[in-house]
């Protein structure tokens, strides 16, 4: 019985200690670098124990043994929209987010599994593309909402350099990504990670932003950093607060923010690329 409680208790472990380090390095990266990004003791205690438990539901739902497929398909009313995950997880993530947007009359969801971990990021958009062109095919009129998360929103723009695919695109929401890269992903593996390292030859390749984007981020996400990272010249930029990395996409407040900029989506004519 202590051996099976022990087993179950270590991934629960592993995430506060995780989060707590990653935490740790925001706030010495931050205040050595740049100490505007620094939010209070308080909020950091705070995320560290929120983080810490929507880690761990997001662990727990990546872990369960349930068939993955390349593009889940949930039918309702709207607009099609697609969700791309980030570095190491699947479509599952976004459970809770669809959940916020299913309330608020939202539907038509399309969560895409890349199913390749490590590899390079052009790679995991021309995989991608082929999703969007999927959705498409199957609803030749519609027009594309995207949420990316993380890695995603970068996968997402570079798929968007395709100049006939952005144009049946809407708006693309971007959770916590890092569009000027991140020190965390120096530490990580594959080459997607060293395709998120500030400065890297992917970043510099991605160039304007095809369609509108809407781009959430948190000062305290404990894996992009500093939080300017995130902030994209032509976007429209919402800082949420008391959200770690996990919590983009578990946190109501950015169920919010995703819902009503969605919604303002909805009212806006066509974009027109020339």
């Amino acid at each position: 019985m202590k051996v099976a409680l022990i087993v179950l208790l270590l991934p629960y472990a592993w995430c506060y200690l995780y989060t707590g380090m990653t935490l740790a390095m925001n706030y010495y990266y931050c205040r050595r670098y740049s100490p505007s990004s620094l939010a209070g003791a308080l909020a950091y205690l705070r995320v560290f124990i929120v983080e810490s438990n929507h880690f761990a539901l997001l662990l727990a739902v990546r872990l369960l043994p349930f068939p993955r497929p390349r593009v889940r398909t949930e039918e309702g009313p709207g607009a099609p929209i697609v969700f791309c995950h980030g570095y190491t997880m699947d479509g599952s993530c976004f459970f809770m987010l669809k959940r916020r947007l299913r309330r608020a009359g939202y539907g038509n969801f399309h969560s895409v599994s890349l199913k390749r971990l490590f590899a390079p990021i052009d790679e995991l958009a021309a995989r991608f593309a082929d999703d969007l062109r999927a959705v498409l095919a199957a609803d030749p009129g519609a027009r594309l909402r995207i949420v990316a998360h993380s890695m995603g929103g970068l996968v997402a723009r570079a798929a968007l350099r395709d100049r006939s695919l952005a144009s049946r695109v809407d708006l693309l929401i971007t959770l916590g990504s890092p569009h000027h890269g991140t020190p965390v992903a120096r530490y990580a593996p594959g080459r997607n990670a060293r395709d998120m390292e500030p400065g890297s030859s992917f970043l510099a390749t991605l160039g304007n932003l095809p369609v509108p984007v809407v781009s959430i981020y948190s000062r305290t996400d404990n894996l992009i950093f500093p939080h300017s990272n995130s902030i994209v010249g032509g976007a429209e930029n919402i800082e949420v607060s008391l959200a770690g990395h996990m919590g983009m996409i578990v946190s109501a407040d950015v169920g919010r923010e995703v819902s009503d900029a969605l919604a303002r989506s909805a009212r806006v004519p066509e974009p027109s690329l020339v």
